[in-house]
């Protein structure tokens, strides 16, 4: 669903053509939208957190269920039958792993300020222009913005969808949480914001979350 989201926002705007994009940066940022939750255990970073898990601890509670997402695609591409970037040279290899893992550490809700706060700076001074100089790496910089904000705003969609497509996501996401409610109660853990079974209010939940995160997102 992300990475059709994602797709859906290049193929109806000049985004390829206004961040200069080459088709190893298509294929990184597709890559990254792909396997952005890939492996994901059903409890959140706020839940892996609490509960001291194994995950938790690798990666010292931050960005916790991201760094592990990044982690475990490039566990699976290091298999040589599975290196989709094999034929790529060592220089551009690291170049889109970077790429991939910045975009992947983007959908951590905790970063939300962080970077959609670029993309808001840049639209209140009205330069949205990707320089291509003589160094790289500020192109790639550059570019690694916008595609982390795409990433992310791509990624909490669902609520800019159709009324049907977006309460099915609704319902998918709040019994995972509920699901959490359940095992935190049964670990005796805090319950989670959002996730208690007795206190849940999807209408107004939903409202919150559409004014706070997907107006200010898809607005500008």
């Amino acid at each position: 669903d992300v990475a059709q989201t994602l797709s859906t926002f290049f193929l109806h705007s000049d985004l390829v053509s206004e961040l200069k994009l080459t088709s190893m940066d298509l294929i990184a940022t597709f890559t990254a939208a792909l396997s952005h939750d890939l492996g994901h255990p059903g409890r959140n970073n706020n839940f892996q957190i609490n509960a001291f898990t194994e995950l938790a601890l690798m990666y010292n509670d931050v960005s916790v269920l991201e760094n592990y997402h990044c982690s475990l695609l490039f566990k699976i591409l290091k298999n040589e039958n599975n290196n989709i970037f094999s034929n790529y040279s060592t220089l551009d290899f690291r170049k889109m792993r970077k790429r991939v893992i910045g975009m992947i550490l983007s959908t951590d809700m905790f970063n939300h300020g962080k970077v959609f706060g670029k993309m808001r700076s840049k639209m209140l001074q009205n330069n949205f222009v990707i320089s291509i100089d003589s160094k790289e790496e500020n192109s790639f910089s550059e570019q690694q913005e916008y595609l982390e904000c795409l990433l992310h705003i791509a990624d909490i969609s669902h609520n800019a969808k159709s009324f049907k497509m977006t309460t099915k996501w609704v319902d998918l996401l709040t019994e995972e949480m509920l699901c959490q409610d359940d095992k935190e109660k049964e670990l005796g853990m805090q319950i989670s914001f959002l996730c208690d079974r007795t206190k849940v209010d999807l209408p107004n939940s939903q409202i919150g979350f559409i004014n706070a995160f997907i107006l200010p997102s898809f607005e500008f």
